[in-house]
C-alpha cells in the first residue's frame, strides 16, 4: 500500500494560524455539540490529560520527546477545563 505524500513543514506564521483556528474550534464546541457528545469529548480528554509512560520516576530523565508529550497532556487538560467552563 502506498504511503500518502509527506506534508512539508509549515512556516511559523502558518503554524500560529492553525493554533488560532484550533482554539476557535474548541471554544465553539459547547455550542455545537449536544450534551452526550460533549461528555464523550470530555471523557476522551480525561484519558489523555495526564501523561503516563510507565516509568517509576517520570522526572528522572527529561528529553525533548518527553517534554512534548507532557505539553500535549497539559494542553488536553486546559482544553477540558475550557469545555467544562472552569477556565476562560
Amino acid at each position: 500500500m502506498d504511503k500518502p505524500p509527506a506534508t512539508p513543514p509549515l512556516p511559523p506564521h502558518a503554524t500560529e494560524g492553525q493554533l488560532i483556528a484550533y482554539g476557535k474550534l474548541v471554544a465553539a464546541l459547547p455550542d455545537l455539540l449536544d450534551e452526550q457528545s460533549l461528555r464523550a469529548v470530555l471523557d476522551w480528554l480525561e484519558d489523555r490529560k495526564v501523561f503516563s509512560d510507565g516509568q517509576e520516576d517520570p522526572g528522572a530523565v527529561m528529553d525533548d520527546g518527553l517534554a512534548t508529550e507532557l505539553r500535549i497532556a497539559e494542553t488536553f487538560r486546559q482544553i477540558a477545563e475550557r469545555l467544562e467552563g472552569r477556565a476562560p
